[in-house]
Order: C-alpha cells, then sequence, then structure tokens
C-alpha cells in the first residue's frame, strides 16, 4: 500500500505542478499561407495544413493529403533579432493512417513535446531531447497511461489504481524519426512486450526495512559504496558463488544474489516516503550522475530545465549522511543532497 501512495502522490505532483507550468504556442497556424516563407517553399504543394504551432525557434505541423496525416518539425537556426527564415527540417515526413476511421489530432504539449491522439481510444507523446531523438514517452490507451523512461515502464492505474513498475531493456521503440505508426501499441500489453525483463533484478531482503550492500568486490569484505532499498532495479550482468555483479546507473558492484528477485511484480518497493523540499525546486537542485563529496566535478542532471519540470526522484539507497541514490520515474539514475528531502 506504501508502494501505490508514494506513486500515486508522485503522479499527482507531477501532474499539479506541470499544469502550474502552463504555456502556450507562440502562435498558432490556421492556413498553410501564414507559415514562414521558407517553410512553404520546403513543404510538398500536394500538403494541405492540419495543424500548426511555433514556440520560440521551433515550429511544429500535421499536414495532411486527405487521407494519410504527415508531422514535420522545423527549427530556425537564426539568432538575429527579429530571426531570420534560416529553418531547417529536422524530422523526415511520415504518414499517419487512420484508425477505425479514427483521424489523429496533434497537439504541442511542451516546448519539446508532441502528443497525437486518436479521439480518447489512443494518445501517444513523443519528447525531442528523449535518451531517443523523438522517443515515445508517454502512452495512453482507452484511458490508461503508461509512462516511459530509459529502462522504466510505470504503468498507472493498473489492477485498480495499483500503478506496475517494471524495469528492462527496451526493443523497437517507435520514434518520430522512423515512426509506423500501425505498429504503435493498441493494449499494454503490447508496450509492455516492448520491455525486455531479462537480466532485470530487483532487491529483495526478507526484512523491507533492510537495506542491501553494494560492493567493490565479491565478498562481505568488499567495501560499500552503497545500500539499496527493496525494489531498486538492478542489471545482473555476471555471476561469482553467491555474488551478483550488477549495475545501478552507472555503478557497478556485487551484491548478494540471494537478496535479489526476478520475479519484479512480486516485490513491494520500501523506498522512503522522503518528498523533496521547496528549497530543492527554487535551488533547481539536481541529481549528479556519478558520486563525489565534490558536487562541483561531476555532471548534473537539472530538476528543471528552462523552468518546465523534468523528473521526480525517489530515494533508492543510502550513501552517506549527505547523500541518497535516487531514481525518477522515467528512469535516470545518480545521487542527490540529503538535505533537499524532508526529514524522516
Amino acid at each position: 500500500m506504501k508502494k501505490v501512495c508514494v506513486l500515486i502522490m508522485l503522479l499527482c505532483i507531477l501532474t499539479s505542478f506541470s499544469s502550474a507550468l502552463a504555456w502556450a504556442p507562440e502562435r498558432t497556424f490556421a492556413t498553410r499561407d501564414e507559415l514562414p516563407a521558407a517553410i512553404i517553399e520546403l513543404l510538398p504543394q500536394y500538403l494541405t495544413l492540419a495543424q500548426g504551432y511555433q514556440h520560440d525557434r521551433k515550429v511544429w505541423l500535421l499536414m495532411t493529403n486527405g487521407q494519410h496525416y504527415y508531422p514535420y518539425f522545423y527549427y530556425n537556426f537564426s539568432y538575429t533579432q527579429p530571426r531570420g527564415e534560416e529553418y531547417d527540417q529536422r524530422t523526415f515526413a511520415l504518414p499517419l493512417s487512420k484508425w477505425q476511421g479514427i483521424t489523429p489530432v496533434m497537439t504541442l504539449d511542451s516546448p519539446n513535446t508532441v502528443t497525437l491522439h486518436y479521439v480518447d481510444r489512443y494518445a501517444y507523446s513523443f519528447h525531442e531531447e528523449s535518451k531517443i531523438s523523438l522517443g515515445l514517452c508517454k502512452v495512453v490507451i482507452d484511458g490508461q497511461t503508461a509512462y516511459i523512461g530509459m529502462n522504466t515502464l510505470l504503468i498507472d492505474d493498473w489492477f485498480g489504481n495499483s500503478p506496475l513498475r517494471l524495469y528492462g531493456t527496451w526493443q523497437s521503440m517507435p520514434s518520430l524519426l522512423d515512426l509506423d505508426d500501425t505498429q504503435l501499441p493498441k493494449i499494454m500489453n503490447e508496450l509492455i512486450g516492448k520491455l525486455d525483463q531479462s537480466g532485470w533484478a530487483v532487491v529483495n531482503n526478507p526484512v523491507p526495512t533492510d537495506r542491501l550492500n553494494l560492493r567493490k568486490k565479491a565478498s562481505r569484505q568488499g567495501e560499500p559504496i552503497g545500500r539499496y532499498y527493496n525494489g531498486t532495479p538492478v542489471q545482473v550482468v555476471g555471476k561469482t558463488g553467491q555474488w551478483s555483479k550488477v549495475i545501478i546507473g552507472e555503478v557497478e558492484g556485487y551484491m548478494m544474489t540471494k537478496f535479489l528477485t526476478y520475479d519484479q511484480i512480486s516485490v513491494q518497493d520500501a523506498f522512503p516516503n522522503r518528498t523533496l523540499l521547496p528549497s530543492a525546486w527554487q535551488e533547481n537542485a539536481g541529481i549528479f550522475t556519478s558520486f563525489s563529496d565534490d558536487p562541483t566535478a561531476i555532471n548534473r542532471i537539472p530538476l528543471m530545465d528552462d523552468d518546465f519540470m523534468q523528473d521526480i526522484p525517489l530515494i533508492i539507497g543510502y550513501v552517506s549522511d549527505d547523500w541518497f541514490a535516487v531514481m525518477t520515474y522515467s528512469g535516470d539514475y545518480g545521487y542527490m543532497r540529503s538535505k533537499h528531502f524532508t526529514p524522516e
């Protein structure tokens, strides 16, 4: 129950915070003739404009020939004020078909995210700056929502408001760069089938409040480099006696095999119910991708990017009094200062 409440709470925070940062395109194009001249010259003559938006340097278009729909994306490289006509097409134009007579509608949900809607049946969101360029990041099928991360799938409202969280390696994930919309999943099991869970386990201590040591060597005498809670996903890359060689984010080490399970659904996570303090957002506290006592010397993933929320971290492990190991629902791993979280 704790897992369910925490995940639902995080999703609610994400939704409410995103709403608070609502934005609107700088311009909406109603007809082809309203587009910048440089873009009109690049578009095939036989296509008409179904929808068009501009935000900052980006122009999203949904063109149609009356039967199929084609998404186009342009970027303005001019740095003059006012900007010139240096538009470059950044994606291929690929046909979007009608499904059972349903015409797709494109919406721009943020400066970097475009969603293709098929009435209320299906919605597919693609993120320009995701790990896969213009990769699928969110799917809605008949009211059920799935969030897609680099190695993560979180399905909300799974079997009566109990989110399903799975880990693995994605195979053949669609992108707007090579989209075949007939291959987009029509049921959630099709989406789950694209996630290869082999080699992925989760921490499974018999006492949920215990934390499993990640060690530099396959020995109880090996130096601990983190202690992880139940439900933490690990990628198993080898075995040495009673030990498994695992990768958590960018960190490689050893965990005792008997405290890991490949049955991901059977484990209820024991992540601490500690949320970010307002100061974390105000200071744009980031997630550091490698551990160091000197945060200025390591790479940092910001919590915010151009005033838009990126992700919400979950505490999955303990490194020291000052540092937590964290994971976001979209699959980023790293470390954050404990001072940015509410106390226990």
